[in-house]
């Protein structure tokens, strides 16, 4: 035999050794994807509805003085395909349990934002969020997960607070825009881990930019809810425009006008 030809015929054998002895998960490459993210709605019984075919948004808003944390609802597709044997009784191998994701943070320059201490002691930029789904092959659903998260926003307040210090400026006049990085983790019913792609979302961090406050001796004013407008508001502090009756129970700018550049679990972090 040609050595030329013997070779080829090695390395086609070798590559196929490999393939075999590859991990299951590379098999399906992007078998779930993140499309988008979209906003729950309120609903009948009191609670919060997420739509997955609903209108994405583009970016996120997070005001600081509301909330200290930004929850995204990802709507999710499950692109395996359906692998159920009609001539056997088990299970659909491709249905797909959504069980987290993976998110880094960096700010708008591309700098690395740190968020929760690892188990070393030392603060990373990337951070495991819960979060919970099912997905049968071919379809759409959601997974609500946390994509900026306390202690990130802890960082960027200390860098506001020192910016507002220095220069004399208002806190309302201030905002910082960091790109959350998400990988969201599941199961087949299969047994098989995997993963989606990295979806890239833009979160633009504010101080009152959301909060409609009107005050009148100190004391919010704003108007009682008008009549069929006593639903909740879904993830207060996020995304939409809020008034100051909506959120004074959870806000001290809401409830008085406090300004805080830096939210009190930041200052308890700081402590001994």
């Amino acid at each position: 035999m040609n050595r030329t030809v013997r070779g080829a015929i090695v390395a086609v054998f070798g590559a196929v050794i490999a393939a075999m002895a590859s991990p299951a998960c590379v098999e399906y490459p992007q078998s779930i994807v993140v499309l988008k993210v979209v906003r729950p709605k309120p609903n009948e019984e009191g609670g919060c509805t997420v739509e997955p075919d609903a209108n994405g948004l583009v970016n996120g808003t997070l005001d600081v003085l509301i909330a200290q944390s930004y929850s995204a609802s990802l709507a999710v597709r499950n692109e395996l395909r359906s692998s159920k044997d009609l001539g056997k009784a088990r299970s659909e191998a491709s249905n797909v349990y959504l069980l987290g994701a993976t998110v880094r943070l960096t700010l708008a320059s591309g700098e690395a934002l740190t968020s929760d201490p690892g188990l070393d002691g030392r603060a990373g930029n990337e951070f495991r969020t819960e979060g919970s789904g099912f997905l049968e092959p071919g379809t759409l659903s959601s997974i609500t997960v946390n994509l900026l998260d306390g202690a990130a926003v802890c960082q960027i307040a200390r860098r506001v607070e020192e910016r507002v210090n220095n220069l004399k400026v208002r806190p309302q006049d201030q905002s910082v825009q960091v790109i959350a990085f998400a990988r969201v983790q599941a199961q087949t019913l299969g047994g098989l881990s995997i993963e989606s792609q990295e979806f890239q979302f833009p979160i633009n961090v504010c101080w009152g930019c959301l909060a409609n406050v009107t005050l009148a001796g100190g004391v919010c004013s704003a108007p009682a809810a008008a009549a069929g407008d006593d639903k909740p508001t879904c993830n207060p502090g996020q995304d939409a425009s809020i008034t100051c009756d909506k959120c004074k129970s959870i806000s001290e700018y809401c409830a008085n006008g406090a300004v805080s550049v830096l939210p009190k679990q930041c200052a308890r972090a700081l402590a001994p």
